[in-house]
């Protein structure tokens, strides 16, 4: 491969250093090898490093400082055989295009030095070679390994860092971002309290025979030592969520142990980790009622409830806690009704006056017994519109339209 330009340069990051060494062929595309001193970033090439690529790699490792690896990048520019190009040219800009939500991330405190290479150091070229990733996310390899690929899972200081807990089998981006943080060594955004305070002993024991060894027998009996309040309500609740009953582990089901991109220390968004278990319900039709698309947790209580469908009250008390012209405060139980801010303000308003009348028309009720043929199915909101989505305007159920909706209740007359 005939070389056209190499450069030299050093990132730092942290109490690192690393050396940059670009190449770029007759093709244009840089291939690069970066070396440092706590770590080697081995970046994928095309092709074998050049002779006096390997020379400078060895050098480059034996560099003990940032301030001497610069020098060493000053020292030759007569490698050079034309303007020096960026050491962090890469197709990033083409990727950030589509993945805004990174592109917003990068601005935070502390980069992850391979995003700074370049997203081809982690990531297959999807879009280019229609590339498949049985990992998801187009890794190059699975967690841990892809990040043991840089990061030496024997290297003492970092063995210091996890408290001599074993880690070398665990994935990174459950307490690490992969792109950028506003927390030192890009610990995730939500960390649990005995974690930020370095209190692994409030969890842990000492490790044993390379595995973890929790301070209880079981997750939950451990999460339960601490959040008293919530066992307390659990345990008064008539309604339990099925998978917290089955599974004495089902807390880091949905939570993350240590810390989290997502607030609850939840492991994914609301609704995706839902919708992981619950396929059937989620909003997939046409017309998406706002709340399920955004947050199962605004009407659904995840844990226990003392209502049908772990709802966060009666089907009427929360629908009108959005829909309403005097939404109530609290539900039945006494518990405050908290909506998501925006959702009252955008919903459409129905009037129902102090005996529950007045929807859809003056007089008709929207609770109490229904009538024939559903006499012995109560009545509420539920009974005309499904709560997650619909392929008919208003969500009514059954995709009923117009008056077969009314004559579903009243009969042919």
């Amino acid at each position: 491969m005939k070389i056209s330009v190499m450069t030299i340069t050093t990132v730092r990051h942290s109490c690192r250093s690393a050396v940059i060494f670009s190449e770029r062929d007759a093709a244009g595309r840089y291939l690069r090898f970066v070396a440092g001193r706590d770590h080697t970033f081995r970046a994928p090439l095309v092709g074998e490093p050049q002779p006096l690529l390997r020379v400078l790699t060895l050098l480059a490792l034996l560099v003990s400082t940032s301030g001497a690896a610069q020098q060493l990048g000053n020292s030759l520019p007569s490698l050079t055989q034309s303007p020096a190009a960026p050491a962090n040219a890469s197709d990033n800009t083409r990727c950030l295009k589509c993945h805004e939500t990174i592109s917003a991330l990068l601005k935070k405190k502390d980069v992850h030095p391979a995003v700074e290479i370049g997203c081809l150091v982690c990531h297959l070229d999807h879009q280019a070679a229609a590339a498949k990733s049985p990992q998801g996310h187009y890794l190059l390899s699975p967690q841990p390994s892809l990040c043991s690929s840089c990061h030496d899972t024997e290297d003492k200081a970092l063995i210091a860092a996890h408290r001599g807990q074993p880690f070398e089998k665990t994935a990174c981006t459950a307490c690490h971002n992969p792109h950028a943080s506003d927390n030192p060594k890009l610990i995730a955004a939500h960390e649990h309290p005995p974690f930020a305070k370095h209190q692994c002993e409030k969890c842990h024991q000492n490790p044993q025979d390379g595995k973890v060894r929790l301070a209880a027998a079981s997750v939950s009996e451990l999460c339960e030592g601490c959040h008293t309040k919530f066992q307390e309500r659990y345990e008064k609740s008539t309604i339990k969520h099925t998978f917290l009953e089955i599974d004495e582990n089902s807390c880091i089901t949905c939570h993350q142990p240590h810390a989290s991109g997502e607030p609850k220390l939840l492991k994914a968004r609301v609704t995706t980790l839902c919708n992981g278990c619950h396929v059937d319900k989620p909003g997939t039709k046409k017309f998406v009622h706002e709340p399920a698309r955004a947050n199962c947790a605004i009407c659904h209580d995840p844990h226990s409830s003392n209502y049908a469908e772990h709802l966060k009250a009666d089907v009427n008390t929360l629908c009108t806690a959005c829909h309403g012209l005097r939404p109530p405060s609290q539900n039945s139980q006494g518990e405050r009704l908290i909506m998501p801010e925006g959702f009252p303000e955008k919903a459409t308003k129905i009037f129902l006056d102090t005996q529950n009348k007045g929807h859809p028309y003056l007089g008709h009720p929207v609770s109490g017994p229904g009538v024939d043929p559903q006499k012995d199915k109560p009545m509420s909101c539920a009974s005309c519109h499904t709560a997650h989505s619909g392929d008919v305007v208003q969500r009514f159920v059954g995709e009923l339209r117009g008056n077969a909706l009314c004559l579903s209740c009243h009969g042919k007359k």
